[in-house]
């Protein structure tokens, strides 16, 4: 890291670095030595930098590049040209790229309805690439984690959310995700600033159960300031296990969202109605809401009306679009 540092004073900085290293030898016995060698790669780093996590997404790509073209080589970029780059690989280069740099991301809305009245009470703003075949989350979210750039790329995403859900009507909640890692890697300040000048109490942040991994109590502050500022939280692909409700006793949340593998089929399937019914014992003790995702059945969303779930999302209510 050189801060207030020219790219022309890193490269020689890093050719000084290079010449030194690969002048050293390592004598293992009076006939052998081992050289050394050194691959570096530099990028400048915008100030707006708030991550470790992008920073690795953005020199990573370059120090690969550098370990490509040979041994005891310097990789950079320079007014944008990549210097040293192979043309091997170019489509997925240019597509790492445009995650790198948040190009192309836009954002639908998919409706949560109450689910007695059919009334549109929230939207949950879902991010989409303009790509030919990798277009959906699944897809630019792990060539992202591969690649050492998720927290870069779902802050992308949550700023796409934030400025489309700007146009929804002025009475609905707008639920927006974000990945653990990020909530943990990016100051909270930093994502409240982002909701600064709207209706920060018709925000909810939905994080993922199923993507907590390990203990989920180091969420808790930047949570906490979540809510001071009137944001609400959600606890996103809730299942039926321990863990799950280990988080969220931890984390709290205001509103629980029900996985669709326990709501799919939910008509024919006592076990999982019996299952549901504690579980909606256990969010009144929290005082959170439910929505039940994945309702693609007339017969499974009046089940869940019978069961006392009172608002919920699915392809047989409507669509992301």
């Amino acid at each position: 890291m050189l801060p207030e540092t020219s790219l022309e004073e890193g490269v020689k900085l890093a050719e000084r670095l290079r010449l030194s290293i690969s002048n050293m030898h390592l004598h293992i016995s009076e006939t052998q030595r081992i050289n050394i060698t050194v691959s570096i790669g530099i990028a400048p780093v915008s100030l707006h930098i708030i991550s470790v996590d992008e920073i690795l997404g953005i020199t990573d790509p370059l120090l690969m590049e550098s370990k490509h073209n040979g041994k005891n080589q310097i990789y950079y970029e320079s007014a944008g040209a990549p210097r040293g780059i192979s043309h091997r690989d170019t489509h997925l280069a240019d597509y790492l790229s445009s995650l790198r740099r948040g190009e192309h991301f836009f954002a639908v809305k998919q409706p949560i309805h109450h689910l007695l009245t059919q009334e549109i009470v929230a939207f949950e703003f879902l991010t989409r690439m303009r790509h030919d075949t990798l277009a959906m989350p699944n897809d630019f979210l792990k060539a992202a984690l591969e690649n050492n750039m998720i927290t870069l790329v779902d802050h992308h995403c949550f700023n796409a959310c934030v400025a489309a859900s700007q146009s929804a009507p002025h009475m609905t909640d707008r639920h927006i995700n974000l990945l653990p890692s990020t909530i943990m890697d990016i100051p909270a300040e930093k994502l409240v600033e982002k909701l600064s000048g709207l209706n920060q109490t018709k925000y909810c942040i939905e994080i993922s159960e199923q993507q907590i991994l390990g203990d989920s109590t180091h969420l808790a502050e930047t949570i906490r300031v979540l809510k001071r500022c009137g944001i609400k939280i959600a606890m996103d692909d809730v299942g039926f296990g321990n863990t799950c409700l280990e988080n969220l006793f931890h984390i709290e949340p205001d509103v629980i969202k029900i996985d669709k593998k326990c709501v799919m089929g939910i008509s024919y399937q006592p076990t999982m109605q019996k299952t549901l019914q504690h579980f909606l014992r256990i969010a009144k003790d929290l005082n959170a809401i439910v929505i039940a995702e994945g309702i693609e059945t007339r017969e499974d969303l009046e089940t869940l009306v019978q069961l006392g779930v009172t608002l919920g999302q699915g392809y047989h209510l409507s669509i992301p679009a």
